[in-house]
């Protein structure tokens, strides 16, 4: 997680070393949210026959805000299917036995200056909340009508950011 251009101009407060983690985010940039799963060894062949389908959502929980929990992102149902190139938000097979997928997502600045009000942000400023990111796996078999969710998805909540005004011009 860091704030959007970041890597090129980065601020005065924001980290300069890899992995550019930064938890004092300021409204007026976009917010760039990275996270990967991985399946490995004989699971990859199990799953990458394109019976398989994964979702994942991510949400902002309010530890320190005037909001309730803010969605901020679904991928709804997409099909789990190996792709020739690592690029986010596809699978790919890194290797015969490691199937891996980088979400990114970004989260879009505000489109007002200073500590003036937008009711068009999501997240309240300032406040401190806690990422959460979930993930389903599904499968359908052959045959069957209905899907089954598998205990393969898995979660994320241990990040916990601030959302600021803007720091700097």
């Amino acid at each position: 997680m860091y704030e959007e251009g970041a890597l090129i101009s980065p601020e005065e407060e924001d980290p300069d070393v890899a992995p550019f983690v930064d938890l004092m985010l300021d409204r007026d940039r976009g917010i760039v949210i990275n996270h990967t799963a991985r399946f490995s060894g004989r699971m990859v062949e199990l799953i990458n026959n394109r019976t398989f389908e994964c979702r994942i959502r991510i949400a902002a929980h309010p530890l320190m805000a005037a909001t309730g929990q803010v969605d901020l992102y679904d991928t709804d149902w997409v099909v789990i299917e190996s792709f020739s190139s690592h690029v986010p938000n596809k699978w790919f097979l890194l290797n015969t036995s490691t199937l891996v997928y980088t979400l990114r997502y970004l989260f879009p600045k505000s489109d007002i200056s200073g500590d003036a009000p937008d009711s068009n942000y999501k997240l309240s400023v300032p406040g401190i909340y806690r990422l959460i990111i979930d993930w389903d796996v599904r499968h359908k078999v052959a045959g069957d009508p209905d899907y089954h969710y598998e205990v393969l998805g898995g979660f994320d909540h241990n990040l916990v950011f601030r959302v600021g005004y803007q720091t700097s011009d």
